[in-house]
């Protein structure tokens, strides 16, 4: 099961930290996962990892996968395909689409529309199985890729169209037959110098962002055993508390990155 972290939380202390640096006013709730700022007049919020700087519609998109792969793919972005299969006002699976991505690609991932930490997500190799896999949960939207073999994962951290922070994920936990790159799943992390990170790389996850209109945000890109990279998701709230444990460096990076953010957000 994916864990929170919840001691000593690298962003709360951050965040907490920046407020008493520029003067604004904080206030705690939900056990310190609602922040409320002020400063002056302005009013802003943060909710869980999630701040309040990117529009309603961008950050929705990004939590659909679904809306997210066809939005990138219009703009000519490789990403990881996510086929509707079902909705809340429409909870039948379509079959006949299930049907079609094994013809084509033999093995399938299954996954919720929304949602992540690899919750409820699924590799099958019959249309049978993954069916009575999702009629079995308590999820109603789904959607379903193909199976990639994954050989990494990289996360880029982007705030207006600039890189602030990157790793790559590596070791994953295999849990039948699919690899889990999530890191409060097991996985490991390796802190990057975004000096250092290829421009091509760079350069597709910007766009991946820009497509969506994303201000603040993650993109988890995918590489298999030729180098091809694809992009997998987009988070519109993402945690960096297992990064910021890597190391002293990487904490320091993870508050001064949002250290930067709550000074912007009042600017």
């Amino acid at each position: 099961m994916a864990k929170y972290i919840l001691e000593n939380r690298a962003m709360l202390n951050a965040i907490i930290s920046a407020c008493d640096e520029f003067g604004i006013h904080y206030t705690l709730f939900s056990d310190d996962w609602i922040i409320k700022l002020e400063k002056g007049s302005r009013t802003r919020f943060v909710y869980i990892y999630v701040f309040d700087i990117n529009t309603q519609s961008s950050a929705l998109i990004a939590q659909d996968k679904v809306a997210l792969y066809q939005l990138l793919e219009r703009e000519h972005i490789p990403a990881v395909p996510h086929i509707l299969l079902s909705t809340i006002v429409a909870p039948d699976i379509n079959e006949s689409v299930l049907n079609g991505m094994y013809d084509k690609y033999g093995s399938v991932v299954v996954k919720p529309i929304r949602g992540g930490r690899g919750q409820s997500v699924a590799k099958f190799g019959a249309p049978e199985a993954a069916i009575q896999f999702m009629c079995e949960s308590s999820e109603v939207a789904w959607a379903v890729s193909p199976f990639i073999e994954v050989d990494y994962e990289m996360r880029l951290v982007f705030y207006k169209d600039h890189l602030k922070l990157a790793y790559k994920k590596y070791d994953p936990v295999i849990i039948d037959g699919l690899k889990m790159f999530n890191s409060s799943l097991g996985a490991k992390l390796e802190p990057l110098n975004i000096e250092e990170i290829d421009e091509q790389l760079v350069g597709h996850s910007r766009k991946s962002m820009q497509a969506i209109g994303l201000a603040i945000g993650a993109v988890d890109v995918v590489f298999d055993a030729s180098g091809n990279m694809s992009t997998l998701e987009i988070n519109s709230g993402f945690s960096l508390e297992y990064y910021a444990r890597i190391s002293d460096e990487c904490y320091r990076r993870t508050v001064e990155f949002y250290r930067q953010v709550v000074e912007e957000m009042f600017a």
